[in-house]
């Protein structure tokens, strides 16, 4: 597989139950990544098996005092910035393995794409995106729509954009930018990032791809297996909990944007 050398990948991980662990040890022996180097943070909770098999990988860093999603995307940049690559990839690595497997040449050609832009949000086509349970599909439609407004004072010309797939593509430059800046300590750095980048001056571009598609049942076959589909699996796992977390995270994200602005306004 060709390697885009400037690009390096950036990821974190949750796996308290080794289920991310599982599938990576089955891939570890045929995974050739397209990238310079890979970087990564894993929470506390994660199985010290998962910790081990991404070793193999790169330099992994685990956090034990902090459990917050946006802390480890920003603890990653900053590991990965220790490196030498003069791009980065960012993405969920449950996402990324998904993403692998399944749509292998696409991530290769998007891969590609990345040192064209200050930064690239990788989000997902009518389809992918379509997969998704609906709690996810109606709440990150509001983050997508507002967030692309936004964008669009800054960057008049930027199509309709899909922000909520945990993916991006940043040089060197936004990354170290990102670090300095970010505040969210939620998944709502996937808006707040590439506002901070817009408002920066960066350029920003968008890619929508399909192997963002939903991911979550590849690590819960048996449950999958059980109830005859992931569809079935992904719907019943929705609990009243479920809607309240997704609605909350839509308007953290909006609250993150909100202060980046806020911050542009007083300045």
């Amino acid at each position: 597989m060709p390697m885009a050398l400037e690009v390096g990948l950036v990821y974190t991980v949750h796996d308290p139950e080794f289920r991310i662990g599982r599938v990576l040890k089955g891939l570890l022996p045929r995974l050739v990544l397209p990238y310079r180097g890979v970087w990564g943070t894993a929470s506390p909770e994660t199985a010290d098996e998962t910790v081990s098999l991404l070793g193999r990988l790169g330099p992994v860093r685990r956090d034990t005092a902090n459990r917050a999603i946006g802390v480890a995307r920003r603890q990653a940049l900053r590991l990965a910035l220790e490196g030498p690559a003069d791009y980065f990839h960012y993405c969920d690595l449950d996402r990324l393995l998904h993403w692998w497997r399944t749509h292998r040449e696409e991530l290769v050609r998007t891969v590609r794409l990345i040192p064209g832009h200050d930064y690239l949000v990788i989000g997902r086509t009518e389809r992918a995106f379509g997969t998704h349970p609906e709690c996810q599909r109606l709440t990150e439609a509001i983050t997508n729509r507002v967030g692309t407004a936004l964008l669009r004072r800054f960057n008049p010309d930027i199509g309709d954009c899909d922000f909520t797939a945990g993916s991006v593509g940043l040089s060197r430059e936004v990354a170290a930018h990102l670090v300095g800046q970010s505040r969210a300590e939620s998944n709502a750095t996937d808006l707040e990032w590439p506002v901070l980048a817009a408002v920066a001056g960066f350029r920003i571009g968008f890619a929508a791809v399909e192997g963002l598609e939903f991911e979550t049942a590849d690590y819960y076959p048996e449950e999958v297996a059980a109830v005859g589909s992931a569809a079935a699996w992904a719907e019943a796992r929705i609990t009243l909990n479920e809607w309240v977390a997704r609605v909350r995270l839509t308007y953290e994200s909006l609250l993150a944007a909100r202060e980046v602005l806020k911050n542009v306004t007083a300045g």
